[in-house]
């Protein structure tokens, strides 16, 4: 059959149906797996079963319960509480805050040093580095080391709000871990570098130039 681009599309060979065991049995009911292969090509959308079946495990992928997807959600969270605070107060979105944060410990810093310490898409930190410029809120000038680069700064302005902004991030992050113990928080902090760290041994052509031992 043919899909709107005008591309054929063919069934894929099913895998062995031996490979039911690896889905729940409330899974397997919802998707009718396994397939009868001997009626017309299903629906491409119920391929959607294959990303709960691997070669190498048999597990199934419980969201609520995948480690990447918990830490998007808590990431999400807290950045949306924490916009809270300067959102409405100074229009600021949250990769332009993300760049005056990075400014305020980081003078100096290139948009390329600012995409990198954040990880942000390069087309977001150039975005609100020319909002922020416009609005008054930072500034560039020439690196004295190297004239072919050049290097942003807090305004007067920009510092004003960094530091009204950063005690209330700072008091917001201790209403978070309240009830956390120093070796809870010890151990959490490590625990988070590790990840960090694996994540960047796992991506190292994407994060190549981020020293692995500076911690964020």
């Amino acid at each position: 059959m043919k899909c709107n681009l005008g591309i054929i599309w063919r069934p894929p060979t099913w895998p062995d149906h031996r490979a039911t065991k690896r889905l729940s049995p409330t899974l397997a009911q919802a998707y009718d797996w396994p397939p009868d292969t001997s009626s017309d090509p299903v629906n491409p959308a119920t391929l959607l079963t294959n990303a709960n079946m691997t070669a190498k495990s048999n597990r199934e992928l419980v969201l609520e319960e995948f480690l990447p997807y918990t830490l998007s959600i808590l990431s999400n969270l807290v950045s949306r509480e924490i916009s809270a605070i300067y959102a409405d107060r100074h229009m600021l979105s949250i990769p332009e805050w993300r760049v005056m944060a990075i400014l305020g410990r980081f003078p100096g810093s290139s948009a390329v040093d600012i995409a990198e310490r954040t990880l942000l898409d390069k087309v977001a930190v150039s975005r609100a580095v020319a909002k922020l410029l416009s609005s008054g809120r930072i500034q560039r000038s020439v690196a004295t080391t190297d004239k072919r680069r050049s290097v942003l700064h807090l305004s007067p302005e920009g510092i004003a709000i960094y530091l009204e902004v950063a005690p209330l991030a700072l008091e917001f992050e201790e209403q978070l871990l309240e009830g956390l113990n120093d070796q809870d928080l010890s151990t959490f902090r490590d625990m988070t570098q590790q990840l960090l760290d694996r994540v960047r041994n796992l991506n190292r052509d994407r994060f190549q130039g981020f020293s692995t031992s500076e911690k964020i």
